[in-house]
């Protein structure tokens, strides 16, 4: 997963934004009680992007899940049990308690402003089904969402770079130079 996230910042840092992954978020004990998480260890984001000039930052959940169903609408249903690693999406308290403590450790360190709108977001490598009743669940939420067309057409840009020493740069550069073509 690693991997996947790294192209996920890689291409958010190509629009604008300056991204880091893997972040830890600092729940103090009473925050971890109020979530019914007490022994829980630091909750972790896999992509923060923050776009200066939107003064937004983007609080990613990535899945690629290329070798599985993928991800459906029904697991970020709040009514969907399993499938804790949607919580961000399904559980408004958690979030907002997650972005409360996120935004003013990245104040006190400097990153943000305290101004800055903080949006859920997730990025996924394979749906089951449909991207569309997914992307139209994001969006009616004001939520971040890329799919794994707009990855697709994202990297396909790439392949139009000068040089650069980069893997994904040069995988896009050999798909498309030897005749692939995205869908979209």
């Amino acid at each position: 997963m690693h991997y996947f996230e790294e192209l996920v910042r890689f291409l958010l840092e190509r629009d604008g934004f300056w991204a880091r992954t893997s972040h830890r978020v600092n729940l103090t004990k009473e925050e971890k009680r109020m979530i019914g998480r007490p022994s829980s260890p630091r909750p972790e984001i896999d992509v923060l992007a923050y776009h200066p000039r939107e003064n937004v930052l983007l609080v990613i959940e990535v899945k690629s899940y290329l070798d599985s169903p993928g991800v459906a609408l029904k697991h970020i249903d709040a009514e969907f049990v399993r499938g804790e690693g949607y919580r961000l999406f399904k559980d408004e308290k958690y979030r907002r308690i997650l972005f409360r403590r996120l935004k003013s450790d990245l104040v006190d360190e400097g990153a943000i402003n305290g101004t800055v709108s903080l949006v859920p977001g997730m990025v996924v490598g394979k749906i089951k089904g449909d991207e569309e009743p997914l992307e139209r669940f994001f969006a009616q939420r004001g939520w971040f969402f890329w799919g794994p067309s707009r990855l697709v057409e994202k990297l396909a840009r790439t392949a139009d770079m000068g040089y650069t020493d980069n893997p994904f740069v040069y995988a896009a550069k050999l798909l498309i130079r030897n005749g692939f073509r995205p869908n979209r």
